[in-house]
C-alpha cells in the first residue's frame, strides 16, 4: 500500500472527520435517506425496519429561509455549517457507486477508495467485493450469490440440524461451547440477543468449525462474525427497500446492463427482527459465513493448535514497542507485564471488545482495504504476497498505537493498575476523530519500519 495523503495525520485527518456512523448519518444530496415522508409504514415493518414515527426525523441540517434569515430579513442567507460535508460526502457516496455499479469492478481503485471509510450504504457491497466474495463481473453477482447461498442452506440439515446422539463427543463439545458463547456476544446489543440472531451465529459458527478441524471453533471467532452479520443485515434491508421489491423475492441485481439503484441507510436501532422475512435473514446468514470464512482463511494459523499467529504478532508487538518507545517497554518489564497478558484478546478478537461496533465497522473498512483476500485467491496473487499485505500486518500497528496513545499515564501504573487498565481501555465513547488518528499513526510505522526488519533486531537484541 503506497504512502498517499489520505493515510497522513494532522491536518489531513481533519478532512477525514465526516461521520459515517449508522446513528445520525446526515443528509446527503442524490441519495436516498429513509426520511419523514418516504416509504409508509406498512413497507418498513415489512421490510424490518420499525416505522417513520418511532425512529423520528433527520436532524435539520442547515436553517430555512422562514426563519428569519434570508427572504424578507434583510440579509443573505447564511450558508449552513454542513453544506462542505454535504458535498463531500455526496461526492463520497457517488464515487463508491460509479466504482461498485461498473460492469468490471475495479478493485484497485475499490481498495483506494475503502481505505478512509466507506459509506454506510456501500459498505455491504465493498466488503464482499473486497473479500473475493462477489465476482469483480457485475453480471455474474447474482449467479454466485445463489450458488453460495444455496450450498449453505444445504449444509445446515447435514451438519447442524441433525438428533446429538448423531454427534461425536468432539462436535458435542465444540456445540456445547458455541451454545455458551454466543449469548456473551455483544451482549449490550438488542439485536445480537435476539433469540433467532443467535441461532443464526450457532449455526454459523458451528458449521465453520466442523469444515475446519484444523482449528475448529476457537473463542474470539465468535466475535469476527458480527460486523459481518450487522452490516449485511442493515444493507440488505437497504438494498430491497431502494428498488421497493419484496425482500422474500430473489432480485440481487437489477436488469442486465443497468446499475442498482443506491441503498437507503438503516440503522441498527431501525432492526425489527421480528418483522424482517425469514429468507432475507438466511441470505444474510448465508453471507455472513462465507465472509467469515473468507477472513479467517488469512489468519487461520491464529486458531490452530497454540495458536502460532497471535503469538508471532504478540512478539511483534514487542518489538515494535521497544522500537518506537523505550521508556514504555522498560517500565512494563520492570512491573512484570507481559506482552501476552493484554495483547492476546487485541490479536485473538481483532479490538472487538475494546472498541464499539460502529468502530469496527469503520476499521475494518481500512483493513480489508489492506487486503483480505484467501491465498489462493486471484485478489491476493493480484497484489502481492498476502502475508505482507494482509490487514493481519497493520493490525499489529494499529495495536501499538492504542498502547502508546496512553503511554505517559502507563508509566506512571504499578502493576495493578498496568492490567486494569490494558483490560478494561477506555475507548468506549471514542469517536470516529480517534479512530481515523489512530489507523494513520499505525500505518505511518508500517511503512517505517514492516520492512525494515534489520532495523527492528538491532534494537532487540
Amino acid at each position: 500500500m503506497r504512502l498517499t495523503a489520505s493515510k497522513l495525520p494532522g491536518q489531513i485527518i481533519k478532512q477525514l472527520l465526516p461521520a459515517y456512523s449508522p446513528a445520525e448519518p446526515p443528509a446527503v444530496p442524490g441519495s436516498q435517506p429513509v426520511a419523514a415522508g418516504g416509504s409508509p409504514p406498512a413497507a418498513d415493518e415489512r421490510l424490518g425496519m420499525r416505522p417513520q414515527a418511532a425512529r423520528g426525523a433527520q436532524p435539520a441540517l442547515a436553517k430555512s429561509s422562514s426563519s428569519g434569515e434570508g427572504a424578507g430579513s434583510g440579509r443573505a442567507p447564511q450558508a449552513s455549517p454542513y453544506g462542505s460535508l454535504i458535498n463531500k460526502e455526496a461526492q463520497r457516496l457517488a464515487k463508491f457507486e460509479r466504482i461498485l455499479s461498473a460492469p468490471i469492478v475495479d478493485i484497485a481503485a475499490l481498495r483506494d477508495a475503502s481505505w478512509s471509510g466507506i459509506p454506510p450504504q456501500c459498505r455491504m457491497t465493498a466488503w464482499q467485493q473486497l473479500l473475493g466474495y462477489l465476482p469483480v463481473n457485475r453480471e455474474w453477482r447474482a449467479a454466485t450469490l445463489q450458488r453460495k447461498r444455496r450450498e449453505y442452506s444445504e449444509a445446515v440439515p447435514a451438519f447442524f440440524d441433525v438428533d446429538d446422539s448423531e454427534r461425536s463427543e468432539y462436535q458435542r463439545a465444540i456445540f456445547h461451547q458455541i451454545l455458551i458463547d454466543v449469548p456473551r456476544t455483544c451482549s449490550s446489543s438488542a439485536l445480537f440477543q435476539h433469540k433467532t440472531v443467535q441461532r443464526s451465529l450457532e449455526r454459523i459458527l458451528y458449521i465453520w468449525a466442523l469444515r475446519h478441524p484444523a482449528s475448529g471453533y476457537v473463542q474470539g471467532i465468535n466475535d469476527l462474525v458480527l460486523p459481518f452479520f450487522l452490516v449485511f443485515l442493515t444493507g440488505a434491508l437497504g438494498t430491497h427497500a431502494a428498488r421497493g421489491a419484496d425482500p422474500g423475492a430473489p432480485g440481487e441485481a437489477p436488469a442486465r446492463g443497468a446499475a442498482p439503484p443506491p441503498p437507503l441507510l438503516v440503522s441498527e436501532a431501525e432492526l425489527d427482527v421480528d418483522a424482517i422475512p425469514a429468507e432475507l435473514l438466511a441470505d444474510v446468514e448465508a453471507d455472513s459465513y462465507w465472509c467469515l470464512s473468507k477472513l479467517l482463511n488469512v489468519i487461520q494459523d491464529h486458531y490452530t493448535f497454540a495458536q502460532p499467529g497471535i503469538q508471532r504478532m504478540v512478539f511483534r508487538l514487542k518489538e515494535i514497542v521497544q522500537r518506537i518507545d523505550r521508556p514504555l517497554h522498560a517500565h512494563l518489564a520492570s512491573q512484570g507485564i507481559q506482552y501476552i497478558q493484554f495483547a492476546f484478546r487485541w490479536m485473538n478478537c481483532l479490538l472487538m471488545r475494546e472498541l464499539a461496533l460502529p468502530m469496527i465497522s469503520r476499521m475494518w473498512d481500512t483493513y480489508l482495504a489492506e487486503g483480505a483476500a484467501d491465498i489462493d485467491s486471484p485478489l491476493s496473487a493480484a497484489k502481492g504476497s498476502p502475508a505482507d499485505e494482509s490487514f493481519a500486518v497493520l493490525h499489529v500497528y494499529v495495536c501499538a498505537a492504542l498502547l502508546l496513545k496512553w503511554s505517559d499515564k502507563l508509566q506512571q501504573m504499578q502493576f495493578q493498575e498496568l492490567v486494569m487498565f490494558l483490560q478494561h481501555l477506555p475507548t468506549a465513547e471514542w469517536e470516529l476523530a480517534e479512530l481515523e488518528e489512530l489507523l494513520s499513526q499505525a500505518y505511518l510505522w508500517k511503512e517505517l519500519y514492516h520492512n525494515s526488519q534489520a532495523h527492528l533486531q538491532s534494537q532487540t537484541e
